[in-house]
C-alpha cells in the first residue's frame, strides 16, 4: 500500500504549510518582502541555493517561483523551530494519519529543542523529514477545506449484499490548523504557482483555476542523497470552491526533466481534468484555456439527476459500440463510456441530446466524440 507506507522526502511541497503557519501567526502577509539573496545563502558552512534565484520578493513569490531560501527564512527568522514544527505536526506530518492501516509510518519530523539551524532550514522546504502521500494528500486538503484537517478515509461506507448501509465512516474533524481567512490566502498564493513564471504552469486544468505546489527532493540511498529525484505536484480544485485534493508523486523519473513542474504537473492535469468531469463540477467561464492541459471544452452549468445507466461494450474485435447515450446527463455520460478511453468533446448542459459518431458505432480506444447537451 505505497500511498500510506511510502516515506520519502516531501522536497518543496511544503513550503505552502510554513507560509499559511506564518500568515496564521501575524508575522508576515503575503505581500512581506523577504530578501532571497540572489539565490544563495551561507547557514554557518552550509549553503542554500535556489534553482530559480530571486533578489527581494514577497511571501507569495517564495511559494509562485519556489524558493529554498525564502521558505528558510519563514522558518528561521519568523516562526522559530518550536512553531515551524507543532503547525507541521498540526498539519499532520510526523503523525498517523489515522487511518488505522497495518504498516503504515508516521514519517520524521526532527524535535524542535535539538533542530540545528541548518535543519531547521532544510525542514522549511521539506528536506530532512519524511511524509507519506496520504499524509500529503490531507493536509493540501487542509488548506482547501478552509484550514481543518479532516481525518482521512478510504471508504465511505459498507454495504451489504442486498445495498445495505452495514457500516457509515462519517466525516471527522481532526484539527483547525490555520483561519480560514489564512486558507484562503494561502490558496491565492499557491494558485499563483500555475500562473504565468510560476513553477507548476503544466497542471493548468481548462476552465478550473489549481492551485498547488511543485516539489522536487533527492532520494537518500545508504544513507546519502543520490542524483534519483522524487518529482511531485500537490494541489486542489477548484481553487476557489475546493472539491478535490490530488497528490502526485513520481519515484525516480528517467526520461527527460526531473522536476516536479515538468514531471509531475502533467499528471495532475490529466488526473483533475477528468475528475472534474466525472463529478460534474462545473468550469468558471473566466478561467482561461490552459495550453496542454485539458482537452474537452466543457460549459456545464448544472448537475441533475441521472437517467438510467447505460454501458459501452466491446464487440470482441477490439473496438467499442458506443451506446444511446441520449438524456443522460455529463457525469452519467462520462461514468457510461469511461472504461473505453476515449477522447471526449462536451458543449452545453443539462441532457444529452446529441452525440457524434452516432449510437452503435465501432470506435477504437482513443477515438474522439463529441456530446452535446441541452
Amino acid at each position: 500500500n505505497r500511498p500510506a507506507m511510502d516515506q520519502v522526502e516531501p522536497g518543496s511541497v511544503f513550503k505552502p504549510f510554513v507560509a499559511a503557519a506564518a500568515v496564521e501567526e501575524g508575522l508576515v502577509t503575503p505581500e512581506t518582502l523577504i530578501d532571497c539573496e540572489l539565490g544563495r545563502m551561507a547557514i554557518g558552512s552550509d549553503v542554500i541555493k535556489d534553482d530559480h534565484p530571486k533578489g527581494v520578493i514577497p511571501v507569495h513569490e517564495v511559494i509562485k517561483f519556489s524558493s529554498n531560501i525564502g521558505a528558510a527564512k519563514l522558518a528561521m527568522h519568523y516562526l522559530g523551530a518550536e512553531k515551524t514544527i507543532a503547525y507541521l505536526k498540526a498539519f499532520g506530518f510526523g503523525r498517523p494519519t489515522g487511518l488505522g492501516l497495518p504498516g503504515e509510518w508516521r514519517g520524521t519530523l526532527r524535535k524542535p529543542e535539538n533542530i540545528r539551524p541548518i535543519e531547521l532550514a532544510t525542514t522549511a522546504f521539506g528536506q530532512g523529514v519524511t511524509a507519506s502521500p496520504i499524509q500529503l494528500a490531507a493536509a493540501v486538503a487542509a488548506i482547501g477545506n478552509g484550514g481543518v484537517r479532516m481525518h482521512p478515509r478510504l471508504v465511505e461506507a459498507i454495504l451489504d449484499r442486498n445495498g445495505q448501509v452495514e457500516l457509515a465512516r462519517e466525516p471527522r474533524e481532526d484539527v483547525r490548523v490555520v483561519s480560514e481567512e489564512t486558507a484562503r490566502q494561502t490558496a491565492l498564493m499557491m494558485a499563483s504557482v500555475t500562473d504565468e513564471g510560476g513553477t507548476g504552469t503544466r497542471a493548468r486544468v481548462r476552465g478550473y483555476r489549481v492551485a498547488g505546489k511543485t516539489g522536487t527532493a533527492q532520494k537518500v540511498k545508504n544513507g546519502v542523497y543520490s542524483a534519483e529525484r522524487i518529482s511531485a505536484f500537490v494541489g486542489f480544485l477548484p481553487a476557489d470552491r475546493p472539491e478535490v485534493a490530488i497528490v502526485v508523486a513520481v519515484d525516480s523519473p528517467t526520461v527527460g526533466s526531473k522536476y516536479g513542474g515538468i514531471v509531475a504537473a502533467p499528471v495532475f492535469a490529466e488526473v483533475g481534468a477528468f475528475t472534474m468531469r466525472y463529478l460534474g463540477i462545473a468550469p468558471d467561464p473566466v478561467v482561461p484555456p490552459a495550453d496542454g492541459a485539458d482537452k474537452a471544452v466543457a460549459s456545464v452549468s448544472a448537475v441533475v439527476a441521472p437517467a438510467a445507466p447505460v454501458e459501452v461494450r466491446a464487440d470482441g474485435q477490439g473496438h467499442w459500440l458506443l451506446p444511446d447515450l441520449t438524456g443522460q446527463t455529463l457525469r452519467g455520460a462520462l461514468a457510461s463510456i469511461e472504461a473505453a478511453g476515449l477522447e471526449i468533446e462536451v458543449e452545453g448542459s443539462g441532457r444529452l441530446v446529441a452525440q457524434s459518431p452516432a449510437a452503435g458505432s465501432p470506435l477504437a480506444p482513443g477515438s474522439a466524440i463529441k456530446l452535446s447537451f441541452n
